[in-house]
């Protein structure tokens, strides 16, 4: 059965030291299988958040901690979501097999890490799309909501990832792309960010920027 917490603050009103909801499960980056909807959550310490499908209709606010959020089907933030760490420059994690991020994320001079939940699935940086099966889509846009000293896409674990548009954070000097396979672009697509790291077994058809460690 979902978890609905629509408007946390009116039931719960206040500032945490911290707040956790859902449990991981065993294994790196796992968790139960049920669907969580949670409203504004403020809290000084750190917010962990586990589920099945993960959906933000109102802000996280964490003045000196992580947010964690880790979801075994979707994540999706809507306009009003804001996801804000920049208080102490703490980092932001967002993992899932859909990634949605409709507001801005503001971890000032902390990093911010969009990856998939699960081992093996790829990525497409670039779709302005979700559509795409067994795929995690970052387009430049939700890029651009995002503030951070650096933003990381994937991990050592993730599938192959796809260049399939020009990509250009708007707020961040460092782009980090991580994939336990290739990074490819069939069209030869721009990167454009001060620092690109690439760790991946190859690149191929990108147009990278002078300043790059790959």
């Amino acid at each position: 059965m979902p978890m609905t917490v629509a408007d946390w603050a009116s039931y719960w009103p206040g500032t945490y030291s911290s707040v956790t909801i859902g449990k991981a499960a065993a294994g790196a980056n796992s968790q139960t299988s049920t669907d969580i909807t949670l409203g504004p959550i403020a809290a000084t310490g750190p917010i962990s958040v586990h589920g099945g499908g993960v959906s933000l209709t109102g802000a996280l606010s964490a003045s000196n901690g992580n947010i964690d959020i880790s979801a075994s089907t979707n994540f999706a933030s809507n306009s009003s979501a804001t996801i804000t760490t920049s208080a102490a420059n703490k980092d932001v994690s967002i993992r899932g097999q859909k990634i949605t991020v409709g507001a801005a994320i503001n971890a000032g001079s902390g990093k911010v890490l969009l990856a998939p939940v699960t081992a093996g699935t790829v990525i497409n940086l670039g779709s302005a799309t979700d559509s795409a099966s067994n795929t995690v889509e970052i387009s430049d846009a939700e890029l651009d909501r995002t503030t951070a000293s650096a933003i990381l896409i994937g991990e050592a674990t993730s599938g192959t990832v796809t260049v399939s548009a020009a990509i250009s954070p708007a707020n961040s000097s460092t782009l980090a792309i991580r994939t336990a396979g290739d990074v490819t672009s069939p069209l030869s697509h721009a990167i454009t960010v001060a620092n690109l790291g690439i760790d991946a077994v190859s690149y191929t058809h990108l147009t990278l920027p002078t300043n790059r460690e790959v």
